[in-house]
This record gives C-alpha cells, sequence and structure tokens, in this order.
C-alpha cells in the first residue's frame, strides 16, 4: 500500500485553477450495486498511467485513451477558503474506510474539481483501489470514474504554482481546437513526506477532451 501522508497533501492543494463544464448526478447507489456485479477485475492500464508513464516528462505528454478508474469517493463542496480542511478530513475518511473494507490503493490521491466558485466550491476526492471489495463503505462511495480520451500534463512544482499549468493548458486546448468534456483530474504523485524538494513534486493532471462540443 502507498504510504501517502494525506494531510500535509491536503493542505497544499489550494491554488488549483480548474475550469469544469458539467455536474455529477446522484445515480451512485444504483451504480454501485452494478459495479458490485460486474467489475471484478483490475485494468492493468490504470497503474503505469498514473504512476509510471512519462513521469520523468515535463509539460503537456499527450493524448491518452484512459480506461475506467474504480475508486473511493467522497463529494463534497465549500468555500475555498475552508477547502484544506475538507480535503484533509475527506482523505482521512477515505484512508480509514480503505482499511475497513479491506482494499488496498492503487495509485496516487486524487482529486476532480467540478467548478472555480469561491463560495461553492465543488470537489470530489477519491483513492483509487485495486478490485471491487467485498464490503461496502459506510462514509464514502465505491464509483467508476469513466473512461475518456484526457489530455495529460505532467507539472513539476509546488501547489500553489499550478495556475501556470492551466494557463497552458487552455492555450493546448485552443490551438489544437479540443474542448474539455468534463471534470479535470489531478493526482497527487509525489508524497511530500518523502520528496522533500517542492520543485520535484508531481502532480499529473488529466483533462477530458473531445473535438466538438
Amino acid at each position: 500500500m502507498l504510504n501517502y501522508n494525506f494531510g500535509i497533501v491536503c493542505c497544499l492543494i489550494l491554488f488549483s485553477c480548474n475550469q469544469v463544464n458539467i455536474d455529477n448526478d446522484k445515480q451512485e447507489q444504483k451504480k454501485q450495486e452494478s459495479v458490485l456485479q460486474n467489475l471484478n477485475q483490475t485494468n492493468e492500464i490504470l497503474k503505469p498511467l498514473i504512476t509510471d508513464i512519462n513521469s520523468e516528462k515535463k509539460g503537456i505528454i499527450g493524448l491518452f485513451d484512459v480506461p475506467e478508474m474504480l475508486c473511493l469517493s467522497i463529494i463534497d463542496s465549500t468555500e475555498q477558503k475552508y477547502l484544506s480542511d475538507k480535503l484533509g478530513n475527506n482523505f482521512a475518511i477515505l484512508e480509514n474506510e480503505l482499511k475497513e473494507i479491506k482494499s488496498e490503493i492503487d495509485g496516487a490521491p486524487g482529486v476532480l474539481y467540478y467548478n472555480n466558485n469561491p463560495n461553492n466550491f465543488k470537489f470530489e476526492c477519491v483513492l483509487l483501489i485495486k478490485k471491487m471489495p467485498n464490503i461496502l463503505p459506510k462514509k464514502s462511495k465505491i464509483i467508476v470514474l469513466e473512461s475518456s480520451k484526457m489530455l495529460i500534463y505532467n507539472y513539476f512544482g509546488p501547489y500553489q504554482n499550478l495556475s501556470t499549468a492551466y494557463d497552458t493548458i487552455r492555450l493546448y486546448l485552443s490551438n489544437n481546437k479540443l474542448f474539455q468534456s468534463g471534470p479535470m483530474r489531478e493526482f497527487y504523485i509525489s508524497d511530500p513526506m518523502i520528496e522533500k524538494n517542492t520543485n520535484n513534486w508531481l502532480t499529473r493532471i488529466m483533462v477530458p477532451v473531445s473535438s466538438t462540443k
């Protein structure tokens, strides 16, 4: 299991500048039932894509067909000034749920951002898991993030400068006539407790895209 210090990660994820176009509808209850029935194996593409692929390359990596991602999830919202505390609390819950359902993490922790409204900032904390557990969590949900063609960007540096990556991404999408088709995903590959140099912190940004709106 990867031993991330979620509290430290969450205290630092404060300044991501995301623009998202779609909302999540609430059908998780039925989805969980169907997921338990239908998903019984881990997609082997998942782990290399999130943690290993082109890990040393900076900036835009390219467009990839990203498979479904099985994960524990908590959707939440808050004023932006309370975001750090909310993220910390949610990841603590997810970490406890992971142990209670006897599951195993399968990659870096991540956050999906659904808007950039400072008064009602909507987001989703996720922990990727290796396989469908036999026990359902009590405070989180088991969900499948849908497969999509995605633009992948490797950002190296302190979290407070992530907005520079999004400026580059927006310009790339515009120049290549691509449109964001879903919420951006950020995966925090580096553990700040292990990697002390903030310039080496890797955040993998994944943007669902299409060629038409």
